[in-house]
Order: structure tokens, then sequence, then C-alpha cells
């Protein structure tokens, strides 16, 4: 019997019959193992609490209750469309892709500042947890080291707002893809 079966020796001064007794240490040591694994399940389901949204444009996403609670920023342009967002409840990592027009691209960017090669190599991208639609290799180096091979990165950090904003602009395709750490 494990030595966590503490109840051992009180059991059998009690109970006389030992298939009795060992039926009985077999069923609270079971029992134990069980709520142990219940608490772990439950701790590891609240360790990182990631939540996914949808939205076919920026204005369904300014006016969606994401925004009200404050997973998307008020300066997402109106103008994107095909959004998808992921957000992590405690780290309050945000990370969004979504396409414009060149024109409201051009605009947008404004907002940011490009990033040299350098500082674009140095940048830990979080991966959102099973996102397909996040950029593979977004800042995957070309073997001359050289700057990044599949986007060009920028960064947003505004006095007002106490959280750094990447932007990274797809060279495959259209595609935009932000993420704002804490």
């Amino acid at each position: 019997m494990p030595e966590w079966c503490a109840h051992e020796e009180w059991i059998r001064k009690y109970f006389h019959d030992q298939g009795s007794i060992n039926r009985r240490l077999r069923g609270m040591c079971m029992k134990k193992i069980n709520i142990v694994i219940a608490a772990a399940c439950i701790v590891m389901a609240a360790c990182s609490d990631q939540r996914y949204a949808t939205f076919g444009t920026g204005i369904e996403a300014q006016q969606s209750l994401e925004a009200k609670q404050g997973w998307i920023p008020d300066w997402l342009p109106v103008t994107a469309s095909g959004i998808q967002v992921q957000y992590d409840i405690d780290s309050y990592c945000r990370w969004f892709s979504f396409k414009l027009d060149k024109e409201n691209k051009r605009v947008f960017i404004k907002n940011f500042r490009n990033l040299s090669s350098d500082e674009a190599r140095t940048i830990k991208v979080p991966k959102p947890r099973q996102a397909e639609w996040w950029f593979k290799g977004l800042n995957q180096a070309q073997p001359s080291n050289e700057a990044p091979l599949n986007a060009d990165f920028y960064l947003r950090y505004d006095g007002k707002i106490p959280e750094k904003a990447y932007l990274a602009i797809s060279k495959t395709d259209d595609s935009i893809f932000l993420w704002i750490e804490r």
C-alpha cells in the first residue's frame, strides 16, 4: 500500500476481515488519486486562457463585446477586413490578422515606426496557441542574415498606451499581422 494512504493502521484496528480492509484501502487510495488528477486538470486549464474571435470588418470588431472589454484597440482600422483575433486573459497578449487595401495600409502604417533589419531580427514573436491563421515563419531570416524574409516589421509605442504593438506586413500576400504585449 502506498505510504500516502495513511489510513491503513487506523482501518486495521477497526476492521477484522482482511479482504474488507484491502477493498476499503484501495477505494480510499483511488479517491485520493482521482482528486489529485481532477485538481491537476483544473490548474492546467486555468493556466493560460486564450480566446478567439473573427470579424468581417473593423466596424464589427470596434462594436464587439471584445472591444468593450478592451481586447481590441480603438486604433484598429475600421476599414480592416477578414479580422481574426486571439487574446490571452492571463498575459494580456493579443494577436490580430487582417487585410487593408493599399491606401488604408499606407495611412495605418504612418502610426508605426519601421524597424531596422537588426531590430526586426531580435523580435521574439509569441505565437498564439492553435492559431492556423497566424503567419508561419514570421521573422525567418535569409541565409545571408539580411532583412527578415517574409515581412516588414513596425513598432507602435504611444505614451498614452502602456503597451507595445508590433506590426508585420507580409511580403508573400496582403496579410497584416499585429501583436500587442503589455
